[in-house]
């Protein structure tokens, strides 16, 4: 199965994708505050693009997700936010 087959698997089954999302979400919640903070989703998404030969993202752009996809403004991103925006990655990532 190539890439975009995998993705496409993920992305419409939610028990896959839960266990993707939740096991990067534990690993880079460094403080277990149960929310992604600036600098943790930027070391996240760093590493997915070393990962992924894509060029990673400045902090400026980092700033710029946090405004898209923090829903309550906290500055953080908590599980169901950063489980969305891990899902559009994955989907703009099919439409390569």
């Amino acid at each position: 199965m190539d890439t975009k087959n995998v993705i496409k698997d993920i992305v419409s089954d939610e028990i896959k994708l839960h266990c993707i999302v939740k096991g990067l979400f534990d690993q880079y919640d460094s403080r277990n505050s149960d929310k992604i903070s600036t600098e943790e989703l930027f070391q996240l998404l760093k590493f997915v693009c070393q990962e992924s030969s894509w060029k990673p993202p400045t902090i400026s752009e980092i700033r710029d997700i946090m405004k898209e996809f923090d829903q309550d403004r906290d500055g953080y991103l908590t599980y169901s936010e950063f489980k969305y925006l891990i899902k559009r990655i994955f989907m703009s990532s099919i439409d390569l």
